[in-house]
């Protein structure tokens, strides 16, 4: 008797996790929620779609969701570009202490590689540098954030051997992007956070027209 006492409580208990995950596979309209709060996870996969066309709506980028290339690419492309500050020479200085307001954007070369996945997470930083894949409509197609090549952190020491700290910034760098080996994507665009003390806004600091090679 409590034999079959036992198989029936495990019974019960595998039909409720099938159900539960039936439920659950029905697609994201189930939130996931831990105490009745979303995990922060959820908050950051789910939110990053919406910032990143919030703050892309005035350069003229048109973004939507269901355009996107898959989330996993199975073959790559490699592409190094080179950043150069527009107005400097061979005989000025490699750095300047203030930060390009822009680059103009030349491809060096470029080269297959292996299957890639997109970023996640959406988490912009003043250091950083948002690569933006566009097809011919200007619509966003992928997306890749990198640290910004142009930043030098330089430390000097004075005649007691005191250490002090200081940014620069190149005038010329160069920077590896990778994007999906797929067609569509027609031009990159090259974007520097700016922190406004309440949030982020995107400067467009220059593109990179693929479909003429330049």
């Amino acid at each position: 008797m409590f034999g079959l006492a036992l198989l029936f409580a495990v019974y019960i208990g595998v039909s409720a996790g099938i159900s539960s995950f039936r439920s659950g596979a029905q697609g994201d309209t189930t939130r996931p929620e831990i105490d009745g709060k979303l995990p922060v996870s959820f908050y950051r996969t789910s939110m990053s779609f919406k910032n990143l066309a919030t703050l892309l709506e005035s350069g003229n980028v048109g973004f939507d969701e269901a355009k996107l290339l898959s989330n996993r690419a199975n073959e790559s492309a490699i592409i190094r570009v080179k950043l150069e500050t527009p107005g400097t020479s061979a005989a000025e200085s490699e750095f300047s202490e203030a930060k390009p307001e822009t680059s103009v954007i030349k491809l060096v070369d470029s080269k297959k590689s292996a299957a890639l996945t997109r970023q996640r997470n959406f988490e912009l930083s003043p250091t950083q540098v948002l690569i933006v894949s566009l097809n011919a409509d200007r619509q966003i197609l992928w997306w890749e954030l990198q640290p910004d090549p142009r930043l030098f952190r330089a430390e000097t020491s004075d005649a007691g051997g005191v250490l002090t700290g200081k940014t620069l910034y190149r005038n010329n760098a160069e920077m590896l992007v990778n994007i999906p080996a797929a067609e569509g994507i027609t031009e990159l665009d090259f974007y520097s956070p700016v922190w406004n003390g309440k949030n982020y806004t995107l400067k467009r600091i220059g593109n990179l027209n693929l479909s003429v090679g330049e």
